[in-house]
């Protein structure tokens, strides 16, 4: 069984139409019953699931801005991208849920 959370965080990864755009063409060139019929139950699920899940639940705004982090001195750039992608992820696994929690985390992960 795969959660839901799981999910979303594949999706900060790469978004989940992308992935079975590229996994169905793979999918189709192996030499199988499902490719030669053109069918890929597994991307269609996901795909499906994936829908289910943001139209069920309105995906909360990050926790943590650019602006925040230009604030405390972060630069634009790679590295607040990078801050701005892993704090969201962990906001939606449930390790976060007010700035006072991010700050923490910034304090002793990311700005060491």
């Amino acid at each position: 069984q795969i959660k839901d959370k799981a999910i979303l965080r594949l999706n900060n990864i790469i978004p989940i139409d992308k992935l079975v755009h590229l996994a169905r063409a793979d999918h189709w060139g192996r030499l199988d019953p499902d490719a030669f019929n053109k069918v890929f139950p597994a991307g269609d699920w996901l795909l499906s699931r994936y829908e289910e899940i943001i139209n069920r639940k309105t995906l909360p705004k990050p926790i943590l801005t650019g602006d925040y982090l230009i604030n405390i001195g972060i630069s634009e750039g790679k590295q607040m991208g990078k801050i701005l992608k892993s704090a969201y992820r962990l906001q939606l696994e449930g390790k976060f849920s007010c700035l006072d929690e991010i700050d923490a985390w910034l304090k002793t992960c990311v700005l060491k």
